[in-house]
């Protein structure tokens, strides 16, 4: 049986929340919805907050172009040798300038420093209590929809 995580990240892969602020939106979240867990992760560099089996192509930001996953991989892996302290890319397609965290994922995924993490929550979270976590957080935030 797989899981179903919501995930939800700053829009900036590079903010550091306060482990405070993380535990507040953890306690709103744990008062408002029902749900197997809710954790909350913090580390000093971002890494790739995927949407496991959910992703079925990577698209360029600028031009609209698949992505090639062998090429995505080695930029990851240059990213992933250097803590993720650069996601800047030269897009194999149009040679603009972007972000792996600004790449198309279809589902969405991204980068971040902080996450909090519902594990199989009974439904969805409203456009309400998004906007309650941005509030706490002081964030724009990327809703990441994984199953494991």
């Amino acid at each position: 049986m797989s899981d179903y995580i919501i995930r939800m990240i700053p829009s900036d892969p590079y903010l550091k929340i306060p482990e405070q602020t993380l535990e507040s939106a953890k306690d709103l979240l744990a008062r408002k919805i029902v749900c197997d867990r809710i954790q909350i992760r913090s580390s000093e560099y971002p890494s790739f907050i995927d949407c496991g089996s959910n992703l079925h192509s990577i698209s360029c930001p600028n031009c609209g172009s698949k992505i090639d996953l062998s090429w995505w991989g080695k930029e990851m892996d240059k990213a992933y040798n250097n803590s993720f302290d650069s996601l800047e890319v030269c897009l194999p397609c149009c040679k603009k300038e972007s972000s792996l965290n600004d790449l198309k994922y279809d589902f969405p995924c991204g980068f971040a420093c902080s996450v909090v993490e519902v594990l199989n929550p009974s439904g969805e979270i409203t456009e309400g209590l998004q906007e309650q976590i941005r509030e706490i957080i002081g964030s724009p935030i990327r809703m990441i929809y994984a199953h494991i």
